[in-house]
């Protein structure tokens, strides 16, 4: 129902549209219905690991809880602005080296940061603690996010830092980490987010 989509159904009309989502959900509430006629519900997320097509998840919460009643909203998820002054601090990153350290230190990851000088921040801070860290973002070559993702596989990159980049329909199987330091009101962001890290390998 995004602008863009509708441009392109309005220039096709008469051509028959699939939609393929794992999370058949927005965040302003907005239905599906103005362009999909039928929704066929497919497999769960614990069908899907029941079947060996996605790994059984295990999940780690840092010790500060993280207080967001100050953040505001809009479009149905947290001010973006807001939400980096809170999540690019030196103790939430500072916690997540830690755990990934302690966790699977190494191993291919993927951490979602809110913005781009937060990614920044977040990208200095793990290569400080000597991993090697890539940043990949909407506004860089296409080359650069490629050998990012591509860096993942071959170990050349052990945390690729994103901003609303491969946060969904993004496949790379190598990455058995997700590092959320992007809170969100969307189930199906979280969703997709954390999916990242459910490819078996």
């Amino acid at each position: 129902t995004s602008p863009t989509y509708e441009k392109i159904f309005a220039r096709y009309p008469n051509a028959k549209i699939l939609g393929v989502t794992a999370t058949p959900e927005r965040t302003d509430g907005r239905g599906l219905d103005s362009v999909y006629q039928k929704l066929v519900l497919g497999p769960s997320i614990a069908d899907l690991i029941r079947d060996g097509y996605l790994v059984e998840p295990i999940t780690y919460g840092p010790i500060h809880k993280l207080d967001l009643s100050g953040v505001g909203s809009k479009m149905g998820d947290y001010d973006q602005r807001q939400l980096a002054a809170h999540m690019d601090t030196p103790c939430i990153t500072a916690d997540a080296i830690t755990h990934y350290s302690q966790i699977c230190p190494g191993a291919p990851a993927v951490a979602f940061c809110v913005n781009i000088k937060h990614a920044e921040d977040v990208t200095a801070a793990f290569k400080a603690a000597g991993f090697r860290a890539a940043l990949v973002h909407g506004r860089m070559d296409l080359s650069e996010i490629r050998a990012g993702i591509a860096g993942l596989s071959s170990g050349a990159v052990q945390i690729l830092v994103a901003v609303d980049l491969i946060s969904e329909g993004t496949d790379i199987p190598a990455v058995v980490c997700a590092i959320n330091l992007r809170a969100t009101k969307s189930k199906g962001l979280h969703i997709q987010q954390g999916g990242r890290a459910l490819r078996p390998i």
